[in-house]
């Protein structure tokens, strides 16, 4: 039964393609070229969202394990650091 279905939507796809193949070769052409694009470029990452998954354990410290105490700080802040990424990133 769910093989039916597929077969039948493949179908309804090919016979919208080939209308809009018959009626503007333009338009088809460019919706081809408009698909080629976004598939053909990677996803991209910007470098503070790899920063915003690793603090991210911040929210289960506080929230779900319950000790928001875990995560107060005092000077001095060495560098790359949790604290001072929380400070300078404002993650928390």
């Amino acid at each position: 039964m769910i093989f039916v279905s597929s077969v039948v939507s493949v179908d309804f796809v090919g016979v919208t393609m080939k209308r809009l193949l018959d009626k503007r070769p333009l338009d088809a052409l460019w919706l081809i070229m408009l698909a080629a694009f976004v598939f053909a470029i990677p996803p991209t990452f910007h470098a503070d969202e790899a920063m915003q998954i690793y603090m991210s354990r911040d929210f289960i410290t506080a929230f779900i394990d319950g000790s928001p105490r875990a995560l107060t700080t005092e000077p001095p802040y060495l560098p790359d650091t949790d604290q001072q990424l929380r400070l300078i990133n404002g993650s928390v």
